[in-house]
């Protein structure tokens, strides 16, 4: 079922998803597949205590999800120098295997909303 979001969240998760994207390239040094990864989504709580961040990649995701996971207090750092929001929600990375049929037509209902 498509789920609507309030705008400011999804504001609020384009910028994380910005910001989330900026700390992997300056931190490429953590592991050489942090430029050929792909952010699938982000699901933020609606009182922004967590994030679940799905990323995809090809080679050995699960090491490279326990690896990230590893840095999230320096990204929780980055994320609050960055973004001006009241509370910086505690990042979880996810493997996600494959986009689901569900995620890409929620995809295409987003962009149609905005």
């Amino acid at each position: 079922m498509y789920k609507k979001e309030n705008h400011s969240l999804a504001r609020i998760n384009k910028n994380l998803i910005e910001t989330i994207h900026q700390w992997l390239i300056n931190h490429r040094d953590i592991d050489k597949r942090l430029l050929t990864i792909r952010l699938d989504h982000l699901d933020t709580s609606k009182d922004l205590s967590a994030a679940k961040v799905h990323i995809f990649h090809d080679d050995n995701i699960d090491d490279l999800v326990e690896k990230l996971n590893k840095y999230t207090h320096p990204l929780h750092q980055y994320i609050f120098q960055n973004l001006k929001i009241r509370r910086v929600p505690k990042i979880r990375f996810i493997a996600c295997s494959r986009v689901s049929a569900e995620q890409e037509i929620t995809r295409y209902l987003d962009d149609i909303d905005g």
